[in-house]
């Protein structure tokens, strides 16, 4: 505390010391007498001093070299006070030195001056105590200057790093002084951005303005025109009756009629034209979107006195409607007609909307339309309107109310005030639009999904039992999920997809099915699977070549497995149908021939011709022997049996 004290002395004696230089004389360097300002240069003087100066030098002022005459320094009486109250400082300053001074001396020892610090007890002592005094016997001494000179490098470290954080605040202000001269400087860049926008819109209106402006002078001086010749005519055919007899009168007749057919050729649909819309379309501003609700059997819903609504209008996506109270609303009820706007559904934020509610006149030429106009902060599912829209009393008298039919008529207006605002209600109800579409198709989705769970399970049953890999309703399922974002488009593809590999799968999966021969297999490897052992039929060898030949140089087109099968059947003579039994060819069919000649062709003799038509059909994806149908298959592990028997 005392070098606190200290140091605030210091500072303080300093502070006066530059206050007292601030009002001390010029001239004499001395303390203010009688004081006197300079009007030029504002320096203070005393009277003496610069009248002297004045008349035994020259008439300027000894600081600033300004001319100066007399009458023209400015007397100071405050300086006087500002004097007296430093050198009250000083004094102040002077005794509390000497104060300092006086209490750097020990207590026990009067007299004493306080130079050692006990570093065990923490206190400053005289030498005296130090040395005879047992209650710092044993004790660990420093000189004061010593410790003195410690805690002041602290105190003015701590003075430094303070300094050094003012420094930076006040850097930090200045930042924050640019700061705001950058954001009112934008500011005033936006606002002359508007009115350049709102000049070159107002000079847009202007010329829209002159457009209609020209084509309704148009139609008046056509007008007028006709107008004037008509006046001219009339003028005329008066002075003409006003002046000549009765038999110039006669005579002049067919001239007279020829004037007025002149005049009768341009008729009157000439000079009637449509009006101008008084349509000017605002750029800054967007346009009401209105809607009309008109209430029928307005006299029960009176009586009734509950709130009736209006149908919702949407406005850019925001969804509004008219709250009623046919016979008023609180204070109002039996009194006025009540109106209210609600918001219904839109952004959940709270957002200004203009708003104009007006009740029509049922009359063919309305006079007059109630229009209330206004502008609120709405929320969702809050209303705002009038408790005293129009008096009850007064609806069937002004035209607002039909006396036969007894409906009223209200229309409202609505719009956001700016076009930013009408662009985010866009943008908001797109959002909605776009989470009610994934919904959809995510909801089709799965459902086609379970039809084709559905169908596949069928098959099943039907087939027998055939078991369909689970890694189909997996594919399917991943392709539910990697497809919930994508287009009906894309989602028409996968299925496709889906449905060509299950069709593929169900097939491989058919065709694996033992017939009623549980321990026979097709073993192509077999050197007689058709025929005896070392038989041959040259001929029947020669047809299935002949018509393999044919179907690669008329149909060079992809066939079905059916259409094959059909195709090189009928080539060889055979009427095999789907759906034969498990004999053998020769039982099976009505045709023997067929059984003799299949049974002479082995498959070694076969095969490699169906190898080869697929092998070069390769392109276009020939069927395989896994394509005939389970049915001739089985018919031809029948003949293996019975070759095998025998």
């Amino acid at each position: 505390n005392e070098y606190k004290s200290y140091l605030s002395f210091v500072m303080a004696d300093s502070e006066v010391e530059c206050l007292s230089e601030v009002f001390r004389c010029f001239i004499c360097m001395q303390q203010l007498q009688n004081a006197r300002l300079c009007p030029h240069c504002s320096k203070l003087c005393c009277a003496p001093c610069i009248e002297r100066w004045l008349m035994e030098q020259r008439q300027h002022c000894p600081h600033c070299r300004e001319p100066l005459q007399k009458e023209e320094l400015v007397k100071c009486r405050w300086a006087e006070e500002v004097t007296q109250q430093i050198d009250s400082m000083r004094s102040m300053q002077l005794d509390n030195k000497t104060g300092r001074l006086d209490k750097d001396r020990c207590e026990q020892h009067s007299g004493e001056k306080l130079s050692v610090f006990c570093v065990s007890c923490k206190m400053c002592i005289c030498h005296l105590c130090a040395l005879f005094v047992n209650q710092h016997s044993g004790h660990a001494f420093k000189p004061l200057e010593e410790e003195y000179e410690i805690h002041k490098k602290k105190i003015t470290d701590e003075i430094s790093a303070l300094r050094r954080r003012l420094v930076e605040l006040d850097g930090l202000k200045r930042d924050i002084d640019k700061n705001m001269e950058t954001v009112k400087y934008a500011k005033g860049e936006r606002e002359a951005e508007m009115r350049t926008v709102v000049n070159y819109m107002a000079e847009k209106l202007e010329s829209q303005l002159k457009a209609k402006l020209s084509k309704l002078k148009g139609q008046k001086n056509s007008i007028c025109n006709e107008t004037e010749f008509l006046e001219k005519i009339l003028e005329e055919v008066e002075k003409e009756l006003k002046q000549k007899s009765k038999s110039e009168i006669i005579a002049c007749v067919d001239h007279l009629m020829g004037m007025f057919s002149k005049v009768h050729e341009t008729p009157m649909s000439n000079f009637v034209s449509a009006p101008v819309p008084a349509d000017f379309v605002s750029e800054i501003v967007p346009q009401y979107q209105s809607s009309t609700f008109t209430l029928h059997n307005f006299s029960e819903l009176r009586h009734k006195a509950d709130p009736v609504y209006s149908p919702n209008m949407s406005c850019n996506g925001i969804k509004w409607r008219l709250k009623v109270y046919p016979d008023g609303n609180g204070v109002a009820r039996s009194t006025y007609l009540s109106v209210f706007l609600e918001l219904v559904e839109g952004v959940q934020e709270t957002s200004k909307y203009e708003y104009k509610v007006e009740m029509l006149q049922h009359r063919a030429v309305p006079i007059r339309n109630i229009v209330r106009e206004f502008a609120s902060d709405f929320e969702v599912g809050e209303c705002w309107g009038y408790n005293r829209f129009f008096r009850l009393d007064m609806l069937e008298d002004e035209g607002y109310l039909h006396p036969h039919d007894d409906y009223v008529v209200l229309k409202f207006h609505v719009r956001p005030p700016t076009f930013f605002q009408k662009c985010r209600d866009q943008a908001w109800y797109i959002q909605q639009l776009e989470e009610v579409h994934s919904q959809h198709v995510e909801q089709l989705h799965n459902l086609k999904l379970s039809i084709r769970e559905k169908t596949l399970s069928e098959e099943r049953a039907v087939s027998g039992g055939c078991h369909v890999p689970a890694r189909d309703l997996s594919t399917c399922n991943s392709a539910s999920r990697n497809n919930n974002d994508g287009t009906e488009n894309s989602i028409e593809a996968d299925e496709s997809s889906l449905v060509r590999n299950i069709d593929e799968e169900y097939e491989e999966a058919a065709c694996s099915l033992p017939c009623q021969h549980e321990n026979v297999s097709i073993a192509t490897s077999n050197p007689s699977i058709l025929g005896s052992e070392g038989e041959e039929d040259d001929s029947t060898l020669q047809k299935i070549r002949e018509s393999i030949c044919e179907i690669e140089d008329t149909n060079r087109r992809p066939l079905s497995a059916d259409s094959w099968e059909r195709r090189l059947m009928n080539q060889i003579g055979a009427s095999c149908l789907p759906g034969t039994s498990d004999n053998n060819l020769n039982n099976s069919h009505p045709n023997s021939e067929l059984g003799s000649s299949i049974q002479s062709v082995t498959t070694d003799e076969l095969e490699p011709e169906l190898v080869g038509l697929m092998e070069s059909e390769s392109e276009t994806e020939l069927p395989t022997l896994n394509n005939f149908t389970p049915d001739l298959l089985g018919e031809i592990k029948a003949v293996q049996c019975n070759n095998s028997s025998r």
